[in-house]
């Protein structure tokens, strides 16, 4: 790979983490004039999203995704796990840094299942705080001198209406600029790092999940068990069946809480990378600003909220102004 190929890797990462969709970054690459790794001029939504996913990228290597099925004809297919897969970190010089590629896993469950439009930075940011729902971008006057974008909450006409009024993207960005402009950044950083530290100490659920871990590997092992014993020695097939059934129900129950636990340390982790970057993002931006900066309202705020006192904004630790 290319110098120019590695800069357009990068560019993809580094949109998607501006909230541009899969295809608003096809568009910026396609105005860009910029090839595809196979040397094509028009991008494609696959394409995009699988250089999103590659651990190539950070420098892993997953070994073994396709095997050869037929040696005489070079048939191959996708490994689905009837050979063993073995993965390699450090394999090889990273494009992205492991950081930005975990920041985009995240990025990528957070917009899964969930209608997004990443057609400008305001886009899946505004909230109703009457409703909860989120805002819509609406165009008045879209032919004459008067064109005005506003932002609406969606459910305004729709079911039980919601009286919150509308806001324009001046008002939003007004709104960042003072709210930016009043922070106190050493503070919030010092809050920010607390707040980090007890995401970090998880030891509780890291003994939790190992119990639950050891239980079910000795759950399995009786289930097997008593599989083997059986397909040796006849039994009394309504007693195996019974004994079958309440190992299988509690291997299961125990994978279940298993499953929760894990999914807890997995979100207190990914809580932790997001406040990281949100602490060198902080520590890395203006004093003050004078204008609107896309970039620095992407990267500290998580959403803004549209009461029907006005507009707050929610920075990305929590907090509001």
């Amino acid at each position: 790979m290319n110098k120019k190929q590695a800069e357009t890797i990068k560019m993809i990462y580094k949109l998607y983490l501006l909230g541009k969709s899969l295809y608003g970054i096809k568009q910026e690459l396609e105005r860009l004039n910029l090839e595809t790794p196979m040397h094509k001029k028009v991008w494609h939504i696959s394409t995009i999203k699988s250089i999103l996913t590659n651990e190539k990228y950070k420098g892993d290597a997953l070994l073994q995704k396709q095997y050869t099925v037929d040696f005489l004809t070079k048939k191959r297919k996708t490994n689905e796990g009837e050979i063993p897969q073995y993965y390699v970190t450090d394999d090889h010089e990273p494009i992205i840094d492991k950081k930005t590629f975990d920041l985009v896993q995240i990025e990528r469950e957070k917009r899964n299942g969930v209608s997004y439009s990443g057609t400008d930075v305001f886009a899946n940011k505004i909230v109703c705080g009457e409703c909860g729902s989120q805002f819509g971008k609406k165009v008045w006057h879209s032919n004459d001198k008067y064109r005005c974008v506003i932002y609406r909450c969606n459910k305004k006409y729709s079911g039980k209406k919601c009286s919150t009024g509308h806001v324009t993207e001046d008002e939003i960005k007004a709104k960042f600029v003072e709210a930016y402009n009043s922070l106190d950044k050493t503070g919030v950083i010092r809050n920010v790092e607390n707040i980090k530290q007890l995401l970090m100490s998880s030891d509780k659920e890291k003994a939790e999940q190992k119990k639950m871990q050891d239980e079910y590997d000795k759950c399995e092992k009786k289930l097997y068990k008593l599989i083997e014993e059986n397909s040796t020695h006849a039994q009394n097939q309504d007693e195996y069946n019974k004994k079958y059934r309440d190992l299988a129900d509690k291997s299961t129950k125990i994978q279940e809480k298993l499953d929760k636990i894990t999914a807890v340390l997995k979100d207190k982790g990914d809580r932790v990378k997001v406040l990281e970057t949100y602490i060198n993002d902080l520590k890395a931006s203006k004093n003050k600003l004078n204008g609107f900066d896309e970039g620095l309202f992407y990267a500290l705020v998580d959403r803004v909220k549209v009461n029907k006192d006005g507009i707050v904004i929610v920075w990305k630790d929590g907090t509001e102004s």
